[in-house]
């Protein structure tokens, strides 16, 4: 079964870069939201496994979008990784990864796959 990975970003450009980096993981359905807002919606209409957002954002930015997924019933333990060019914050708790920008495409496979590998090791059908 493949893993649903969320990619929220304003910039269609920044938001086509990443679908290009994860495109060698084949066990990825890639879905996308240009904004915090669009994306909250997303994830209350389907389940996803992976959460892959920008912080400055119009509308929800991302750190009000990881308040609202953590305070939220269905969806707190969704494994985020946000990227920006802001400076990493000190520290994050274990469900959060942080990405400056600009990263490779390598770096960020390996970051899904390391978020991803716990949750198919819990699910044999993956």
């Amino acid at each position: 079964m493949k893993k649903r990975v969320l990619i929220v970003d304003d910039f269609g450009s920044m938001r086509r870069m990443v679908r290009a980096a994860l495109k060698p993981l084949p066990y990825l359905e890639i879905h996308e939201a240009e904004n915090g807002l669009s994306a909250w919606n997303k994830l209350q209409s389907a389940p996803h496994d992976l959460l892959i957002s920008d912080i400055c954002m119009p509308h929800l930015d991302g750190w009000a979008l990881v308040q609202r997924v953590r305070e939220s019933e269905h969806h707190s333990a969704l494994p985020i990784i946000l990227v920006s060019a802001e400076s990493a914050p000190d520290k994050l708790p274990d469900s959060l990864r942080y990405l400056g920008k600009p990263f490779t495409p390598a770096l960020l496979r390996h970051a899904v796959a390391e978020f991803l590998e716990e949750s198919f090791k819990a699910d044999p059908a993956s």
